[in-house]
């Protein structure tokens, strides 16, 4: 009787200790489903502060763009728009937005251009021309399709790197994709230094030296004349003092869930408009 006493209280503890183990994992289950569903939803609201990042954008476009100018030796061009951090209801929120000026990089349509080669890896350059060759638009979404472990958006804290993405080194906008024809052009305020001497070698351009001097306090420096006092560029370049064409890259935080958009936007007759936005892959 004893016995059958002591095996019915194993069976009842037994019971009970799987009873606890399948309680645990349920309330676990029902925790985690919790979490991610809290997850989705910032991430949802994530996504609804976009629009107030395209206010803050045109904002800065509209009021600062026209005056960007980068140290000569400033290695890409790139501008901070934004970088702000807050809390609300004990969640800890962050956006951070860089503007990348397009005629401030090699030219897409320019890549097998001896004179601009040299400013892309071989690597990478060859992998774009495969993705150009096959008629695809421009985009960084279409050269990530065909990256090989190098990166190819910008990343956050860029203005903090040494190291350029191809993102910040290759204009996929410049010139505009669908109009392939179009002479490129560089922005003389804001590219990196050697691709100004190229492009003011190609157009037979002259001023080095007051550009340099220009940028190194801040100011804008105005595109030279040909000699003979020509306005128009050989060799399909055009040089240029201020960009209508810039890309930023968008990053809103709250709590762990991080979400980044590259956004594109170009000046038309009266207004900036926005022409392409990629959701940028983890």
């Amino acid at each position: 009787m004893i016995a059958r006493r002591g095996i019915a209280l194993l069976i009842v503890l037994a019971t009970l200790v799987v009873s606890v183990a399948a309680a645990a994992i349920t309330a676990r289950a029902i925790s985690l489903h919790k979490a991610t569903s809290e997850q989705l939803n910032v991430a949802i609201a994530l996504g609804s502060l976009l629009p107030a990042c395209d206010e803050v954008a045109i904002d800065w476009l509209d009021t600062r763009s026209k005056l960007a100018s980068l140290p000569a030796t400033a290695p890409k061009p790139v501008f901070t728009v934004l970088d702000d951090e807050w809390t609300w209801d004990s969640l800890g929120y962050s956006i951070k937005m860089n503007a990348y000026d397009q005629l401030g990089m090699v030219p897409w349509s320019m890549l097998d251009d001896a004179r601009f080669r040299a400013f892309v890896p071989s690597e990478e350059r060859d992998s774009i021309g495969q993705a150009l060759d096959a008629e695809a638009i421009p985009g960084l979404d279409a050269w990530w399709m065909v990256a090989d472990g190098w990166c190819v958006f910008p990343a956050e804290l860029d203005t903090e790197s040494e190291t350029s993405a191809l993102g910040s080194l290759v204009a996929t906008h410049n010139p505009m994709p669908l109009d392939r024809r179009a002479p490129a052009a560089i922005n003389l305020n804001t590219a990196p230094w050697p691709i100004v001497e190229a492009a003011l070698r190609i157009s037979g351009r002259s001023g080095i030296e007051r550009i340099r001097s220009a940028r190194s306090k801040g100011e804008l420096a105005p595109v030279p004349a040909l000699d003979g006092g020509s306005a128009s560029d050989p060799d399909g370049i055009v040089l240029v003092s201020t960009s209508p064409t810039w890309s930023i890259r968008t990053d809103i935080r709250a709590g762990r869930v991080h979400r980044a958009w590259w956004s594109v936007y170009t000046h038309t007759e009266r207004s900036w408009r926005l022409v392409q936005r990629l959701a940028i892959p983890e």
